[in-house]
């Protein structure tokens, strides 16, 4: 199952859970104060991309036992309560460690900066790590590198009509014609 630009929030025990022999991929979603965002058993196979994970109660990804595949890039883990991406194997008992996504994949760990995490508004302020910091393959529908998280960030100034960035004559001539 896939899922793309959705906000799970106050999930009880998980946002997402795959199990058994299932595949997905998670894409610009943000994991808001879940217990675990998401939860990988069995064969399954996925892949997260461009996903905040921020004040979830335990972990942002967890792992249980060695069998999952987990491809995390270009994702925010911030503020989680005992750590981002944690795996468990069975037979280790309740021990729980550390999962260090690849080198170089994107990943950050910085408050993403939302205007009102209070009041659901998860856009950005515009000094935020997650605009922009997206897979630079992916675009936004303003043309602009992708962002981290469920919403994109819309760079262009008021009356800009030529998008050029900036406002002037030209611009009101193009709307005149």
């Amino acid at each position: 199952r896939s899922y793309q630009y959705v906000t799970i929030m106050n999930g009880f025990d998980y946002g997402l859970y795959y199990s058994g022999s299932s595949e997905g991929s998670i894409r610009n979603c943000n994991f808001i104060d879940d217990n675990i965002a998401v939860k990988l058993l069995d064969q399954s196979d996925v892949t997260i991309k461009n996903t905040n994970f921020i004040n979830n109660e335990q972990y942002g990804v967890a792992i249980i036992s060695e069998i999952p595949t987990c491809n995390i890039s270009y994702c925010n883990g911030w503020n989680n309560g005992e750590e981002t991406y944690m795996e468990n194997c069975p037979g280790w008992g309740n021990i729980w460690t550390p999962l260090e996504p690849s080198p170089g994949t994107g990943n950050i760990f910085q408050n993403p900066d939302y205007i009102d995490l209070d009041q659901l508004d998860f856009n950005y302020f515009i000094d935020s790590p997650c605009i922009d910091s997206g897979d630079p393959d992916l675009t936004d529908p303003d043309g602009s590198r992708s962002e981290i998280g469920a919403n994109y960030y819309f760079s262009a100034i008021a009356g800009d009509c030529n998008h050029d960035d900036q406002v002037n004559i030209v611009d009101i001539v193009g709307v005149i014609n």
